[in-house]
């Protein structure tokens, strides 16, 4: 029997009715009211520039859109959880921050170039036999121009 639906890291990212679409705001970031510092992840132990904490730190959403600025094909991996190949990369989300995540992709396909158009979804992530969850990874985003083409 299996569990799903759960939020793999639920302190990283959000999901809107149940799922995160094309351009849905779902990276939790947070952000300073008395000096106007912007963070990410989302963390309550104080401000990074003035140390305000509390009440001063409040958690905001960015949208999961962004450009790629690095990728990498893995052909070998110690782990038992995830069987290469698989593409990690960092994006630029729009509103600033670099993440790093895994890119939806397929091995027979050359990695995509460092300025391509990437954009956030949920995909099924097997934890265990028995359970598995929804984490955060990134896919090419379709433009007029083709995909992943820069806007």
């Amino acid at each position: 029997m299996s569990t799903t639906n759960a939020l793999l890291k639920p302190e990283l990212y959000s999901a809107h009715d149940g799922h995160a679409e094309a351009g849905a705001r779902c990276f939790l970031k947070g952000g300073c009211c008395r000096c106007g510092f912007i963070f990410f992840p989302m963390q309550r132990y104080g401000c990074e520039q003035c140390g305000a904490d509390g009440e001063w730190l409040e958690s905001y959403e960015l949208r999961g859109t962004g450009t790629l600025v690095a990728a990498a094909m893995v052909h070998m991996h110690k782990g038992e959880n995830r069987r290469a190949p698989f593409v990690v990369v960092s994006v630029k989300l729009d509103e600033g921050p670099v993440v790093r995540t895994l890119l939806e992709h397929s091995p027979e396909q050359p990695v995509p170039e460092p300025g391509s158009r990437v954009e956030a979804f949920l995909a099924s992530s097997e934890n265990t036999a028995e359970s598995s969850s929804l984490d955060l990874r990134f896919r090419l985003r379709t433009s007029p121009t083709g995909l992943g083409a820069p806007e």
